[in-house]
């Protein structure tokens, strides 16, 4: 019997069929010759004080509590949608990383802790290599990210930070002796990029070494100085907006004054706007103020010399802020005022260098610096090149004199800066 074309056509049909589901069925059961299966089993973290000590991906959902990271070289990731909340938990921080080193946390939110949001740091071990990516700390009680003692590189990028009680990050360690081997250190690497830092009811962002000296001993009777670490600070390409106090402050952090290691911290490219309304804050402010038990400790001979240093300021967008763009300050403490040096800077290693900035339409001032008028002896040294420092309220750049009848120093360059319009 003649057979037409359709059935042709279906019985080509059947055998490519055919075909296809040996092949199939073959290459199914040779996984080796093609990518592996993955079956992933996500992790359901337990509540800190106990720890997570392996890597993966935490399993979608709300925790209501804090966790803690409990070994070397963990890699964990947060699902969408995976949050951890401390409104009703009775422990304190909403993720902690403290003597360990090589972990790295992604894509996890953290609000309404007691505590802070992110606690860094360990008083007698190194926590080292932390890394923080795409992570949300908002709305909790204390700092959204602390990094305390002994801290070694620390990087926090792609992160929000927002509606904070306290700063929302901050940098500090409070500590007084030789500098050795198990020294308690101030913490060192620090990188932050691409992040929003953003009305939190302190600092965007507080470096603070207000109560932290390293020293070493020479020939001579008095201790000196290191000047806090040799540090390389990195904070880059961040929105940092609407805080209540400064955009940034530096209080007491100082580089160890001399080349290169001036050019190891670089504020750049950041947007520092609308900061200070609550608090009566600046965009950037370096404050040069340490502790009693500091001052003296740095040189007891003198009465305690003091050196800050701001480092590098380059390609920022400043502006809007409630009071000055760029602030210096030094304040009269009652243990400071004396018969004795207290020098901010050298001329030589100036307390800022400022090129490429954009400080515009901010409250008070662009660039200001502030002696208390009772200090007895300052010098200070500013490097201003090619910024353009527009339509401030009241001066472009300002100096306030000294009434004493000792020392006071201002000096640095000022060159190719557009000084217009202000007030």
């Amino acid at each position: 019997m003649k057979r037409g074309k359709g059935y042709k056509f279906f019985l080509i049909s059947i055998l490519l069929l055919s075909i296809v589901t040996l092949v199939i069925s073959y290459f199914d059961g040779q996984e080796t010759l093609l990518a592996p299966r993955v079956y992933s089993q996500c992790i359901t973290p337990p509540a800190y004080p106990q720890m997570i000590t392996q890597s993966g991906t935490i399993c979608p959902g709300t925790y209501n509590y804090g966790i803690g990271v409990g070994a070397d070289n963990i890699a964990l990731k947060c699902s969408f949608q995976t949050n951890f909340r401390g409104i009703n938990w009775v422990g304190k921080n909403g993720l902690t990383i403290s003597g360990f080193r090589n972990a790295s946390v992604e894509g996890c939110e953290f609000t309404n802790f007691t505590g802070s949001g992110v606690f860094v740091g360990n008083a007698s071990s190194y926590t080292a290599e932390i890394k923080l990516l795409k992570i949300k700390s908002n709305s909790n009680n204390g700092d959204g990210v602390f990094v305390g003692h002994n801290v070694v590189n620390f990087h926090l990028n792609y992160s929000e930070i927002v509606s904070n009680n306290l700063d929302g990050v901050v940098f500090r360690a409070n500590h007084l002796g030789n500098v050795t081997a198990s020294s308690t250190i101030f913490p060192r690497g620090i990188y932050l990029d691409s992040n929003n830092i953003s009305e939190n009811h302190q600092n965007g962002i507080n470096i603070d070494a207000y109560d932290y000296l390293d020293y070493t001993l020479i020939s001579t009777p008095f201790p000196t100085v290191r000047r806090v670490l040799s540090n390389s600070i990195l904070i880059s390409n961040n929105s940092i907006n609407k805080n209540y106090k400064n955009g940034i402050q530096n209080t007491g952090f100082t580089s160890d004054g001399a080349w290169p290691n001036l050019i190891t911290f670089m504020i750049l490219k950041n947007k520092i706007s609308h900061n200070g309304l609550q608090l009566n804050g600046s965009g950037l402010a370096v404050i040069s103020n340490v502790s009693l038990r500091r001052f003296y400790s740095s040189w007891p001979s003198y009465g305690g010399e003091q050196r800050t240093f701001s480092g590098w300021v380059l390609s920022n967008d400043i502006y809007k802020n409630y009071i000055d763009g760029v602030s210096l300050e030094v304040p009269l403490n009652s243990y400071n005022y004396g018969p004795f040096s207290y020098y901010v800077s050298s001329s030589n290693y100036p307390i800022l260098i400022a090129y490429f900035n954009y400080i515009s339409e901010n409250g008070r001032h662009g660039v200001s610096f502030l002696p208390d008028k009772a200090l007895n002896s300052y010098s200070v040294g500013i490097d201003l090149l090619q910024n353009k420092i527009i339509s401030n309220s009241r001066e472009g750049v300002y100096s306030e004199g000294n009434s004493s009848i000792h020392y006071s120093g201002f000096s640095g360059h000022f060159d190719c800066n557009d000084i217009l319009l202000s007030g």
